[in-house]
């Protein structure tokens, strides 16, 4: 009975198989699920009110592509799945402030084939772009402007990267403002740095240089009734401002005619509104 029982097994698979190459002669199964062709990029910005991570590849060629997965990680954890796109682009708002992300991404196709995950591509949730408090001056702030869009005579035109906000000034010292003060000949009673951005800010290690112009008002006379007579005077410098610690930033100037001066980012838009909620 075995023998005739494996005998008709053999039959039946025969007979099988005959039927696929008689009535499909061309038939493969697919097994190999969409490929991406080349690196992955990823990068964090903040413009206008929004931040984000932005994720973007080359699109599979493939014809029978479903969707892209998406995967991060951050420290040693495995990657999970945060979305999926048709896309060939990613935006992930759901994020923290310098913290560092791996994504990934992995292919499927319209019968469930699932590729292995891509190589990873790491951002830090940090730019320059935003406001700036200067902490030894009271209430000053500066502004990072990213891909701002500046009205001219012919149309509104964007300005590609991250520049400081033109026409930034910061006031030094105002002593024609204190009534209480007693002036002397010789003071130095009112001083502004009028910034003069001319170069991008350098995305890479958020560092940035230019001049300042120093305007200042020098008391050179005696008082005669209620006229004082004073002389402005301007002089130029250079300075460098280093942005790649968001806590402990600073500007410094060649000749070292100023000190140094700290700033910080408020963790806040040019238009005062909060980055993270």
């Amino acid at each position: 009975m075995k023998n005739k029982f494996d005998i008709l097994s053999l039959i039946k698979l025969q007979l099988l198989v005959l039927i696929q190459l008689f009535f499909f002669p061309g038939c493969n199964i697919d097994e190999t699920a969409p490929i991406i062709d080349g690196d992955i990029n990823a990068w964090f910005s903040i413009s206008g009110n929004k931040i984000n991570t932005t994720i973007n590849w080359n699109h599979s060629e493939d014809g029978d592509l479903e969707k892209y997965i998406v995967y991060r990680s951050e420290g040693g954890n495995n990657p999970q799945i945060i979305g999926e796109t048709i896309n060939n682009y990613y935006s992930d708002a759901n994020i923290e402030w310098l913290k560092y992300y791996n994504y990934y991404i992995q292919t499927e196709d319209n019968i469930g084939n699932k590729s292995e995950l891509s190589d990873s591509v790491s951002v830090r949730i940090y730019s320059a772009s935003g406001m700036w408090t200067i902490p030894d001056y009271d209430s000053s702030s500066l502004c990072v402007n990213h891909n701002k869009i500046l009205s001219t005579y012919t149309g509104d035109v964007k300005q590609k990267g991250f520049h400081l906000e033109n026409e930034f000034v910061l006031v030094l010292s105002n002593l024609l403002s204190d009534s209480t003060y007693v002036f002397s000949v010789g003071d130095t009673v009112f001083s502004q740095i009028l910034f003069q951005p001319t170069q991008e800010i350098d995305s890479v290690d958020w560092n940035h240089s230019g001049w300042v112009t120093n305007e200042y008002v020098i008391l050179d006379t005696t008082v005669n009734g209620d006229t004082v007579n004073i002389t402005k005077n301007d002089i130029e410098t250079f300075y460098t401002m280093k942005m790649s610690d968001p806590a402990d930033g600073e500007i410094y100037f060649s000749p070292e005619l100023f000190p140094k001066i700290r700033i910080e980012h408020s963790l806040r838009f040019c238009n005062g509104n909060k980055l993270f909620n």
